[in-house]
């Protein structure tokens, strides 16, 4: 596979959900609805299925890279496009098969979509959703593509979660950003 230059960026990758991962502590600490600490480990894992994809079926996924670039959409729309499934179903899929606590299955599985989180652990996943695109909005790493979507209305409205949280949320995890490198760094 040598020959075949992916527009997925690993190193990227890491600096985006180590930086969700600090985003998804200092969320759940702020709100007070979720566990800070799962909260950190839902952020570290919530796009394991990337990984998965990269690693296994790396000349599709380099293929679901570049069509959300030229296109430009989300990653998980071209990789559906290219795979039939996202990089969360896949997620879940390991998640679930390496026997993981719904509390973590379950952000990861519905991180773009956490109103279909079980009532149990929607606040978790929903914490998880916010930091994926609160890191996305403070240009920490890439997941893979250039948008950022928009929040979920029905968690901002369940939460009370207005502009000013996510503008604050957004500038202290860019805050972040030097220490979740040189996190990067000693784990590299």
């Amino acid at each position: 596979d040598g020959d075949i230059v992916s527009n997925f960026d690993r190193e990227q990758f890491w600096l985006h959900v180590g930086s969700a991962a600090a985003a998804a502590r200092l969320i759940a600490k702020s709100l007070r609805v979720a566990d800070p600490e799962a909260a950190f480990v839902g952020g570290l894992l919530h796009d394991v299925g990337k990984v998965v994809l990269d690693r296994f079926f790396y000349r599709r996924y380099a293929e679901a890279a570049r069509l959300a670039a030229e296109r430009p959409c989300l990653i998980r729309e071209a990789e559906t496009n290219i795979f039939g499934v996202n990089h969360a179903e896949v997620g879940r899929w390991l998640a679930e098969r390496w026997r993981f606590p719904a509390a973590i299955v379950e952000p990861v599985a519905f991180h773009h979509r956490p109103a279909a989180a079980s009532p149990d652990h929607r606040a978790l996943t929903a914490v998880v959703h916010l930091a994926d695109l609160v890191t996305r909005n403070a240009g920490i790493g890439s997941g893979g593509d250039v948008l950022v979507p928009l929040p979920d209305a029905e968690v901002l409205q369940r939460l009370k979660v207005g502009p000013a949280a996510l503008q604050r949320w957004t500038e202290d995890v860019a805050h972040e950003r030097e220490a979740v490198e040189a996190f990067l760094q000693v784990m590299h």
